[in-house]
């Protein structure tokens, strides 16, 4: 038995190495998919609960609309963002995206809902003034956008 293991060392160990590296690609391309499923079901509940806003609904409604629209998508957008962030490359700059788009560096009380004021027309809230709220709304969001996978 072990003259035959001797013998056919070469063909054994080449089997072996064949095996892992075919289990290494099936793995490899179970990851990129799931990373690829999950861009796509974050970028369509972002665009879906953001579609009354973006790109260019935002010119056409009041700022207590705005606010209205946030509030309400905040709890899903925070799950899908919560759900896409094991997946995503850049995990701090997708962390800072979504800390600009929801407010949460403008001086909230820890564990208080954003109340979105930053995207309204005159928002001033801590030194962060914002001169053109709805232009940076759009750029916060193509800021989340940008960390998902085109496909």
């Amino acid at each position: 038995m072990i003259e035959l293991l001797v013998k056919y060392f070469n063909q054994l160990a080449g089997g072996f190495l064949a095996a892992c590296f075919t289990a290494f690609l099936v793995w490899r391309h179970y990851l990129k998919s799931r990373k690829i499923q999950a861009s796509d079901r974050f970028r369509t509940v972002l665009l879906n609960e953001l579609k009354e806003l973006y790109p260019e609904g935002i010119y056409s409604v009041s700022s207590a609309e705005v606010r209205r629209i946030l509030k309400g998508s905040h709890p899903k957008i925070s799950n899908a963002v919560i759900e896409y962030s094991d997946h995503v490359k850049d995990k701090y700059g997708f962390q800072s995206a979504w800390d600009d788009f929801s407010g949460i560096n403008m001086h909230r009380d820890i564990g208080e809902e954003p109340r979105y004021m930053h995207y309204t027309l005159t928002s001033h809230v801590g030194n962060d003034f914002y001169s053109e709220p709805r232009k940076q709304f759009i750029k916060d969001v193509e800021k989340l956008l940008s960390h998902t996978i085109k496909t």
